[in-house]
């Protein structure tokens, strides 16, 4: 299932580590003071932290895609 959306809808499934695959695009824009893409709790240390077991970036034109497998350990 591929599922599009904004920082609730991400954060969401993120927390409920219902996610397999995140996929999020890196362009060289700056949007003002930036708009959140994730409204995650906040953490006490780095091990608390969304971990990947593999990942890698794709160019995509002038952009990139990261590409991440989930770590739900």
């Amino acid at each position: 299932v591929y599922i599009e959306g904004g920082s609730t809808t991400s954060s969401s499934f993120l927390a409920q580590h219902s996610i397999d695959i995140l996929q999020l695009h890196i362009a060289p824009l700056i949007f003002g003071s930036g708009l959140d893409s994730f409204t995650l709790p906040k953490i006490t240390s780095v091990d608390e932290a969304v971990q990947f077991d593999r990942f890698y970036f794709k160019p995509i034109g002038d952009t990139f895609m990261f590409v991440g497998e989930m770590n739900h350990g």
